[in-house]
């Protein structure tokens, strides 16, 4: 499959500016806290008000792109998660939580930091990937299942789908059993795709300079 139709299969709906910003601020803030986070910490820029900003939340969660306790405080944004997961990553800031394989490695490769991830294949075999500046070392066979998305809710539908493998044909094998369309890739070109998309998508947080604390 060439390049091109990677990114497409694998890209999210473009957001409003504002919608990417709120998501990437909660994002950030979620990495540096590892803990829940109040609504009212995301803040709100200026020349919107609180009410933009919380609307903007409440598109996100409706299409399964964010994640909330029972008590409101975000606890997911852009992959990143403080619920425990099949994916563990081991950033310098402490240990947090991935929705899925490919969210893991593009955090990384964004962020440029060192560490690992801690995971497994559906099939509870271990997976550990060791992480240079952003990059992980060779890994042989090892892949990422990404099937076609579909129009549910994002974390609950599609990104429990999205795991490591020993090899492809363990990847498409798993997907065949279940009758799921998509690819397999490996874990350096993940890696690369991964990092654009997380690139772009957390450079949002700054696209309206200073944002106001509290509602």
């Amino acid at each position: 499959m060439a390049e091109a139709s990677r990114i497409a299969a694998l890209n999210t709906p473009e957001d409003d500016p504002l919608t990417a910003a709120v998501r990437a601020r909660a994002f950030l803030l979620l990495a540096g806290t590892g803990r829940p986070v109040p609504v009212s910490a995301v803040g709100t820029p200026e020349g919107w008000a609180p009410q933009d900003v919380r609307r903007a939340l409440d598109g996100l969660l409706q299409a399964g792109r964010l994640t909330v306790a029972d008590d409101g405080d975000l606890t997911g944004s852009l992959g990143i998660t403080v619920q425990p997961t099949r994916h563990l990553m081991v950033l310098p800031q402490g240990e947090r939580y991935s929705w899925c394989a490919l969210d893991a490695l593009g955090i990384f490769g964004a962020l440029g930091v060192s560490g690992q991830i801690r995971s497994s294949t559906p099939r509870d075999e271990p997976v550990t990937v060791d992480i240079d500046s952003g990059s992980p070392r060779d890994y042989g066979e090892l892949v990422l299942l990404v099937p076609e998305r579909k129009s549910g809710p994002v974390v609950q539908d599609w990104c429990p789908l999205v795991n490591f493998f020993a090899d492809a044909p363990s990847a498409m094998h798993w997907a065949d059993e279940r009758g799921l369309a998509g690819m397999s890739i490996g874990v350096h070109e993940a890696s690369d795709l991964g990092t654009r998309v997380w690139t772009k998508a957390l450079a949002q947080a700054h696209r309206f300079g200073d944002w106001r604390n509290g509602e």
